[in-house]
Protein backbone atom coordinates (compact mmCIF):
# COMPACT_ATOMS: atom_id res chain seq x y z
CA UNK A 1 0.00 0.00 0.00
CA UNK A 2 2.71 2.12 0.97
CA UNK A 3 4.36 1.80 -2.48
CA UNK A 4 1.25 2.88 -4.39
CA UNK A 5 0.65 6.07 -2.37
CA UNK A 6 4.18 7.02 -2.82
CA UNK A 7 3.65 6.30 -7.01
CA UNK A 8 0.39 8.72 -6.31
CA UNK A 9 2.17 10.91 -4.89
CA UNK A 10 4.88 10.96 -7.78
CA UNK A 11 1.99 11.39 -10.35
CA UNK A 12 0.36 14.29 -8.07
CA UNK A 13 3.87 16.11 -8.48
CA UNK A 14 4.21 15.48 -12.46
CA UNK A 15 0.71 16.75 -12.61
CA UNK A 16 1.11 19.86 -10.97
CA UNK A 17 2.55 22.33 -13.36
CA UNK A 18 4.45 25.58 -12.39
CA UNK A 19 2.49 28.10 -12.15
CA UNK A 20 4.00 31.22 -10.49
CA UNK A 21 3.71 33.80 -12.73
CA UNK A 22 -0.49 35.19 -12.36
CA UNK A 23 -1.27 37.79 -14.05
CA UNK A 24 2.60 39.10 -14.54
CA UNK A 25 2.34 42.23 -12.23
CA UNK A 26 5.59 43.85 -10.17
CA UNK A 27 3.45 42.86 -6.92
CA UNK A 28 2.87 39.08 -8.07
CA UNK A 29 6.60 38.69 -8.98
CA UNK A 30 7.48 40.32 -6.10
CA UNK A 31 4.78 38.18 -3.69
CA UNK A 32 6.45 34.93 -5.02
CA UNK A 33 9.72 36.52 -4.60
CA UNK A 34 9.12 36.51 -1.00
CA UNK A 35 7.05 33.10 -0.69
CA UNK A 36 9.75 31.13 -1.85
CA UNK A 37 12.86 32.28 0.12
CA UNK A 38 10.34 32.37 3.07
CA UNK A 39 9.16 28.86 2.40
CA UNK A 40 11.30 26.93 3.51
CA UNK A 41 10.03 23.82 5.81
CA UNK A 42 13.14 22.27 7.23
CA UNK A 43 14.57 25.07 8.67
CA UNK A 44 11.72 27.01 10.95
CA UNK A 45 14.58 28.19 12.63
CA UNK A 46 15.84 30.72 10.18
CA UNK A 47 12.33 32.22 10.90
CA UNK A 48 12.98 32.32 14.53
CA UNK A 49 15.26 30.51 16.80
CA UNK A 50 12.77 30.24 19.84
CA UNK A 51 9.39 28.51 19.43
CA UNK A 52 7.47 25.72 20.05
CA UNK A 53 7.11 24.24 16.88
CA UNK A 54 10.40 22.59 16.50
CA UNK A 55 12.35 21.98 13.65
CA UNK A 56 12.61 18.32 13.27
CA UNK A 57 8.84 18.74 11.99
CA UNK A 58 10.21 18.14 8.21
CA UNK A 59 13.60 16.93 8.61
CA UNK A 60 12.75 13.44 7.01
CA UNK A 61 9.39 14.68 5.07
CA UNK A 62 9.76 13.93 0.90
CA UNK A 63 7.23 15.80 -0.13
CA UNK A 64 6.07 19.46 1.00
CA UNK A 65 2.42 20.21 -0.13
CA UNK A 66 1.57 23.37 -0.86
CA UNK A 67 -0.47 26.05 -0.41
CA UNK A 68 -2.70 26.46 -3.61
CA UNK A 69 -3.22 30.39 -3.63
CA UNK A 70 -1.31 32.89 -3.33
CA UNK A 71 -3.23 36.23 -1.00
CA UNK A 72 -1.51 39.63 -1.48
CA UNK A 73 -2.20 43.32 -1.07
CA UNK A 74 -0.68 46.42 -1.91
CA UNK A 75 -1.68 48.58 0.86
CA UNK A 76 -4.89 49.46 1.16
CA UNK A 77 -6.07 48.66 -2.31
CA UNK A 78 -8.20 44.99 -2.76
CA UNK A 79 -6.69 41.74 -1.47
CA UNK A 80 -5.84 39.38 -4.61
CA UNK A 81 -5.94 35.60 -4.57
CA UNK A 82 -4.14 34.33 -7.27
CA UNK A 83 -4.04 30.45 -8.26
CA UNK A 84 -0.47 29.10 -7.16
CA UNK A 85 2.08 26.09 -7.60
CA UNK A 86 5.52 27.25 -7.20
CA UNK A 87 9.18 26.07 -7.88
CA UNK A 88 10.18 25.36 -3.88
CA UNK A 89 13.50 26.03 -2.33
CA UNK A 90 12.63 23.74 0.53
CA UNK A 91 15.82 21.45 1.01
CA UNK A 92 15.32 18.61 -1.83
CA UNK A 93 11.49 18.18 -0.95
CA UNK A 94 9.35 17.53 -3.69
CA UNK A 95 6.53 20.07 -4.12
CA UNK A 96 2.84 18.49 -4.17
CA UNK A 97 0.24 21.63 -5.05
CA UNK A 98 -2.95 21.01 -2.94
CA UNK A 99 -5.98 21.46 -4.97
CA UNK A 100 -9.59 20.07 -4.19
CA UNK A 101 -9.19 16.96 -6.04
CA UNK A 102 -5.32 16.14 -4.13
CA UNK A 103 -7.72 17.60 -0.67
CA UNK A 104 -10.24 14.91 -0.97
CA UNK A 105 -8.24 12.18 -2.09
CA UNK A 106 -6.16 12.57 0.95
CA UNK A 107 -8.68 13.23 3.65
CA UNK A 108 -9.85 9.56 2.29
CA UNK A 109 -6.94 7.99 3.39
CA UNK A 110 -7.89 6.14 6.79
CA UNK A 111 -4.93 7.55 8.81
CA UNK A 112 -3.62 10.44 6.41
CA UNK A 113 -1.10 11.46 9.25
CA UNK A 114 0.57 8.04 8.33
CA UNK A 115 1.29 8.12 4.56
CA UNK A 116 5.01 7.79 3.63
CA UNK A 117 7.05 10.64 3.07
CA UNK A 118 4.47 13.18 3.96
CA UNK A 119 4.01 15.00 7.08
CA UNK A 120 0.47 16.09 8.06
CA UNK A 121 -0.35 16.56 11.47
CA UNK A 122 -3.85 16.67 13.16
CA UNK A 123 -5.63 20.50 12.96
CA UNK A 124 -6.02 22.00 16.49
CA UNK A 125 -9.93 22.20 16.39
CA UNK A 126 -9.99 18.84 14.65
CA UNK A 127 -9.44 17.90 11.22
CA UNK A 128 -5.99 17.47 9.28
CA UNK A 129 -3.56 20.64 8.63
CA UNK A 130 -2.61 19.34 5.38
CA UNK A 131 -0.44 21.75 4.00
CA UNK A 132 3.35 21.30 5.08
CA UNK A 133 4.00 24.05 7.08
CA UNK A 134 5.05 27.25 6.72
CA UNK A 135 1.52 28.42 5.65
CA UNK A 136 1.31 32.17 4.10
CA UNK A 137 -2.07 33.58 4.75
CA UNK A 138 -0.93 37.14 2.95
CA UNK A 139 1.52 39.08 1.67
CA UNK A 140 1.31 43.29 2.30
CA UNK A 141 3.38 45.74 0.40
CA UNK A 142 3.66 49.16 0.75
CA UNK A 143 2.55 51.43 -1.88
CA UNK A 144 6.48 51.66 -3.27
CA UNK A 145 6.86 47.74 -3.04
CA UNK A 146 9.48 48.57 -1.03
CA UNK A 147 8.68 47.13 2.12
CA UNK A 148 6.34 43.66 2.85
CA UNK A 149 5.05 41.79 5.66
CA UNK A 150 4.01 38.31 5.30
CA UNK A 151 1.51 36.60 7.83
CA UNK A 152 1.96 32.89 8.14
CA UNK A 153 1.46 30.04 10.67
CA UNK A 154 3.24 27.41 11.82
CA UNK A 155 0.83 24.62 13.01
CA UNK A 156 -0.79 26.31 15.56
CA UNK A 157 1.37 29.00 16.01
CA UNK A 158 0.89 32.81 14.05
CA UNK A 159 2.91 35.58 12.97
CA UNK A 160 4.53 37.79 10.80
CA UNK A 161 7.77 38.60 8.93
CA UNK A 162 8.84 42.06 7.51
CA UNK A 163 10.74 41.78 4.46
CA UNK A 164 12.73 45.09 2.57
CA UNK A 165 13.57 45.16 -0.92
CA UNK A 166 17.73 45.40 -0.97
CA UNK A 167 18.59 46.14 -5.02
CA UNK A 168 16.55 43.75 -6.85
CA UNK A 169 15.91 40.88 -4.01
CA UNK A 170 13.82 40.81 -1.55
CA UNK A 171 15.66 40.27 2.40
CA UNK A 172 14.09 39.16 5.77
CA UNK A 173 14.33 41.45 8.35
CA UNK A 174 12.80 39.77 11.19
CA UNK A 175 9.96 37.91 12.46
CA UNK A 176 7.84 37.66 15.40
CA UNK A 177 5.05 35.27 16.79
CA UNK A 178 2.29 36.82 17.82
CA UNK A 179 -0.61 34.39 18.76
CA UNK A 180 -1.06 30.79 19.38
CA UNK A 181 -4.06 29.37 17.43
Amino acid sequence: MAAILVHLLMLWHAASPVSETGDGTPAVRAAVAIFNDFYRPREPERILAHHVWGVQRYEDARFAIVQATLRYQIEDEAIVEAPFCPTIAASGMIRLCLNDATRAMLLQVPRPTEIEGVRIFPGHFGGFELETHPRVSMIRFNRGMTDAVIYFQLLNEGGYARYRLVGTRWMLHGARFTSIM
